[in-house]
């Protein structure tokens, strides 16, 4: 995958979560550049401290309206692709409103629903603040990287799932940016993702991702490795 296809598979993701209205904010500068203070807060192996890192300094290219975020570099053929769940629960604007009036009574019109978003901003925010802590919350990483390959061991390309532990799935493929949001979207937001086909936001093109994937080459995907369970 070359950097432009890189570049833009990232902006197909935001897009699709703009549809989904499950984006707040997009970098557009310094894609995959992050500062020291987050290289040093990964050795910590501490949720916490690794995802404020990042947010104090606006390490990440994604922001989810909740909180959560996605990281995006690229190094040549080495790819990582990091999404780290806030740790406070979600509360969508939607669930505010539901605290102050009746289902019925809340605007079906979009435009109606922004002027309510500006009106009852601070209120909101106030609420969000007081959420309690996501004990659950996911931190989920995607590396492809030469350097320590060897088969059944450590696969060139690989899965991560929670941090401090060995937990590595193979991967046939290299996932593009897109597919590695829609793989998580699916996983860890079942209810937006579930609305999303419903409302036809995530359509036939879309579910052809994995079309996008590229194969490992022969060398660093071994017949042994291919008896394991793997991503394809």
């Amino acid at each position: 995958m070359n950097e432009a296809a890189f570049n833009i598979s990232i902006e197909e993701a935001a897009r699709l979560l703009k549809k989904m209205k499950f984006l707040k904010s997009r970098k557009q500068i310094g894609m995959g550049i992050y500062s020291s203070a987050s290289f040093h807060a990964i050795k910590s192996g501490d949720l916490k401290t690794i995802y404020q890192t990042a947010i104090d300094n606006n390490d990440y290219e994604i922001l989810l309206d909740d909180d959560s975020i996605f990281q995006f570099s690229k190094d040549g053929d080495k790819l990582r692709y990091v999404f780290i769940q806030s740790q406070s629960t979600y509360f969508s604007f939607q669930d505010f409103l539901l605290e102050l009036f009746d289902e019925e009574d809340i605007p079906i019109d979009e435009q109606l629903l922004e002027e309510m978003e500006i009106e009852y901003a601070e209120d909101y925010e106030q609420r969000r603040d007081e959420q309690k802590i996501n004990l659950g919350a996911m931190y989920i990483r995607y590396d492809v990287d030469r350097n320590g390959y060897r088969p059944n061991l450590h696969s060139y390309a690989h899965m991560h799932i929670g941090l401090n532990n060995n937990f590595r799935l193979p991967s046939s493929i290299i996932l593009t940016p897109l597919s590695f949001v829609l793989f998580v979207i699916k996983h860890v937001y079942i209810t937006l993702w579930e609305i999303a086909i419903n409302e036809n936001i995530i359509d036939e093109q879309i579910f052809q991702f994995k079309r996008m994937c590229r194969n490992i080459p022969a060398d660093l995907w071994q017949l042994q490795e291919q008896r394991e369970l793997y991503i394809i």
